[in-house]
């Protein structure tokens, strides 16, 4: 396999048309030397620019004296270049007033669109999106995206369903960009409507599932005809925003239906399972990615848990060592799909869990409990941080309407799962489920709130 230098195009018009399992095969199969060969010469060749086009990055490095120029190696970046994060972002926003947090040049030609983060556990960012031309450029945010689309069998012609909730963006242009149309359906609302087309049209692929939207095509499954769930069987699901939990993944897979998890990498770019369903892809084209220890600048070994810290090296979002409080497991090994990219497992964020009585307590270690009641199965609730070291687990659930079991009586019983599971006391208040999700974005809700 010969290399390709930063900035060369890359083979994809040519090579894709043949078919084939890769939408780049230079790109995505390059042997690891080559490929980090690549990817430090992409880091250190792109700095320049990111400095230039971007007011943040320009202020967070005068802060501490460092400019483009004194970075010539991989060593350099490493001693020299801050880390940036969420908090920096709001800093520079606030101190300046600027509403793209110094991730663009503001409302210029360069700027045609913006999105914003979901908001899920702090105040939504806004991410705008540059020069349109930028979404046909090789190696592009898009193309690295409709690498995933290529993957689980979408082609020229093919339909993709996309059900959106907080984020628009140019999420028409991924499937486009290999000549699939896209057809747009609003998140959480008229599953039978989605059922209805997706029959009709049968789109290859549908992005993006949520846990919510599985609970309600598994209600039109029990109640339409045969053809909803030949349907479901035979369409990939690009699924993600939170963990899947066991309720919805065991309805899922009695469904026939196939799920591959799909997550952001930093709000640089993003990363989704292949058919091996063995970690989401990276595309290391476009992110520079380091596994970092919390709060630390120490390397994490493979296989380990550690931060992700990204840095763009495309045409993304211009962020530099930015510290993305996820939490995951990264490998660097070739996938058997036979990419060479690195890929993630996300086991959660920096900032989730609480303390009780000296005791970190997860989401995760609350959900299985929850779901295990049959008014609280859906697994809605949320953690209440009253404090840094509090005496007792504080939840808030939500139950069905429909439910007509006493308040005091679900509490009891999820008192009685909880508190052997995680071994301290559980105060509980119930909610109408309905309540709950109108605390966040459709597909999800912030798992942990401050009292």
């Amino acid at each position: 396999m010969t290399a390709i230098a930063a900035g060369e195009p890359s083979t994809f018009g040519a090579l894709s048309a043949r078919g084939g399992r890769y939408l780049d095969p230079v790109l995505e199969t390059m042997s690891r030397e080559e490929l980090d060969a690549y990817r430090i010469d992409r880091l250190l060749t792109s700095l320049p620019a990111t400095y230039e086009r971007s007011p943040l990055i320009r202020w967070a490095w005068e802060k501490v004296g460092v400019k483009p120029g004194d970075i010539k190696t991989l060593s350099d970046f490493e001693s020299s270049v801050p880390f940036i994060n969420k908090d920096t972002l709001r800093e520079f926003r606030d101190e300046c007033g600027d509403a793209y947090s110094g991730l663009g040049a503001g409302p210029s030609p360069s700027v045609w669109g913006a999105q914003s983060t979901s908001g899920t556990t702090s105040d939504p960012t806004l991410l705008p999106f540059f020069d349109r031309n930028t979404a046909e450029a090789p190696g592009s945010y898009v193309e690295s995206f409709a690498r995933a689309y290529w993957e689980l069998g979408v082609r020229p012609g093919d339909f993709v369903a996309i059900t959106l909730f907080t984020f628009r963006g140019p999420v028409w242009a991924n499937p486009q960009r290999i000549g699939a149309t896209p057809v747009f359906f609003n998140h959480g609302s008229h599953m039978s409507r989605l059922v209805d087309i997706g029959k009709r049209l049968r789109p290859t692929c549908l992005f993006l599932l949520s846990q919510a939207m599985i609970f309600e095509l598994a209600e039109l499954a029990e109640v339409n005809d045969p053809g909803v769930r030949e349907w479901l069987a035979n369409t990939p699901f690009i699924y993600g925003g939170e963990p899947i939990g066991a309720r919805a993944a065991s309805i899922a897979a009695d469904l026939g239906m196939k799920i591959y998890q799909h997550t952001a990498v930093g709000d640089v770019a993003v990363a989704t399972e292949c058919l091996e369903q063995d970690g989401c892809h990276i595309p290391e084209d476009q992110v520079y990615l380091e596994h970092l220890a919390p709060e630390s600048s120490a390397h994490v070994t493979a296989g380990e848990v550690g931060e992700m810290v990204v840095t763009s090296i495309g045409d993304g979002i211009p962020l530099v060592r930015y510290r993305s409080d996820d939490l995951v497991r990264v490998g660097w090994n070739t996938c058997g799909c036979g990419r060479s990219h690195a890929r993630i497992w996300p086991v959660g964020r920096v900032t989730d869990g609480v303390v009780v009585r000296g005791l970190r307590v997860m989401p995760a270690d609350v959900w299985r409990c929850v779901e295990s009641v049959p008014e609280t199965q859906n697994g809605l609730f949320q953690i209440v941080a009253s404090s840094k070291d509090m005496d007792s687990l504080r939840l808030r659930v939500g139950i069905a309407d429909a439910s007509t079991r006493a308040a005091s009586d679900i509490v009891a019983s999820l008192r009685q799962v909880l508190e052997p599971a995680v071994g301290v006391p559980v105060e509980i208040e119930i909610v109408s489920e309905e309540q709950l999700l109108k605390l966040g974005p459709p597909h999800k809700i912030p798992r942990i709130v401050k009292a």
